[in-house]
């Protein structure tokens, strides 16, 4: 069994792995004249595109499931319905 600060912080870290992979990504696409390339350079860049998309996949699996383990939890505790301050106010 967890605590709910380890699971939030699980849940930080599994989006923390989201947001660089996506970035990574991103940055493989753009910063190069892909209508340039050989067709062996874009079909490698095309693989690994495609086998960090896989892991983006697998880490907001992750998330999700702390997500939908900790919402009863939540719920039962503080209520559903219960309102969350904001801190971009």
């Amino acid at each position: 069994m967890s605590t709910l600060r380890e699971r939030i912080h699980e849940l930080g870290n599994w989006h923390n792995k989201i947001s660089m992979a996506a970035m990574v990504t991103s940055e493989s696409l753009s910063g190069k004249k892909i209508s340039k390339m050989t067709d062996k350079e874009r079909d490698e860049i095309i693989k690994k595109v495609v086998q960090r998309l896989k892991k983006i996949e697998e880490y907001v699996v992750h998330a999700d499931k702390i997500i939908e383990e900790a919402k009863p939890f939540l719920y039962k505790q503080i209520g559903a319905d219960t309102e969350i301050p904001s801190k971009t106010k």
